[in-house]
């Protein structure tokens, strides 16, 4: 008994993971989006010799720093600390010189992510509304089925889903969801299955 709350409680936690390193990324994204044009028209101002407001600046690069870190995108919070502290120490050239190539290193970084949402929301919307109705269902099954260490009956139902035609991407789910399944690798099957419905 005791067991069985250890695993729903990490069950638990492994999705809450899931879904809070989600809204990091598209949290860290949504910042990254309103800072580029901030950091280049600060700039701007600094090339143009107006007034730039480099306390803006260094709050920005500051909480980019933060968010990147959190996302696991060290290397790129690492440059934001270092522009951080060239705004804290008002360093004109070094925030005038590296800010290009980190603007852009940002908008890469943004367009990886909204690419592989795209790819990721194309590849879901050549499923019918039927076929994934059926998929959800079928995969919220397997995954009580693994709840009870009843393999057989999750195997059965892996079975049935491979024999449909699907998008590659559920191709790939399942792969892996069998692959763990003959592994013995039950509370991976489970983790699998929520990271696909909850994503």
């Amino acid at each position: 008994m005791l067991s069985n709350m250890r695993e729903r409680e990490q069950i638990i936690q492994e999705l809450r993971d899931t879904l809070i390193n989600k809204e990091l990324q598209l949290a860290t994204i949504g910042l990254i989006n309103k800072a580029i044009p901030l950091l280049e028209n600060i700039c701007t101002d600094i090339i143009l010799q107006t007034k730039a407001d480099i306390e803006l600046y260094t709050i920005t690069v500051h909480d980019l720093k933060d968010a990147l870190a959190n996302i696991g995108e060290t290397k790129l919070a690492n440059t934001a600390g270092r522009l951080g502290q060239a705004g804290d120490n008002k360093d004109i050239t070094i925030i005038s010189t590296k800010t290009p190539s980190f603007i852009n290193e940002l908008r890469l970084l943004a367009d990886k992510y909204k690419h592989k949402e795209i790819k990721k929301n194309k590849e879901i919307e050549e499923i019918s509304y039927d076929d994934m109705a059926l998929l959800r269902e079928t995969l919220k099954i397997i995954e009580k089925a693994c709840k009870i260490c009843d393999i057989n009956k999750a195997e059965t139902l892996l079975d049935d889903l491979k024999l449909r035609t699907w998008p590659r991407v559920v191709n790939d789910l399942l792969s892996a969801i069998s692959e763990n399944l003959s592994s013995g690798k039950l509370k991976d099957v489970i983790s699998v299955i929520n990271k696909f419905i909850y994503w």
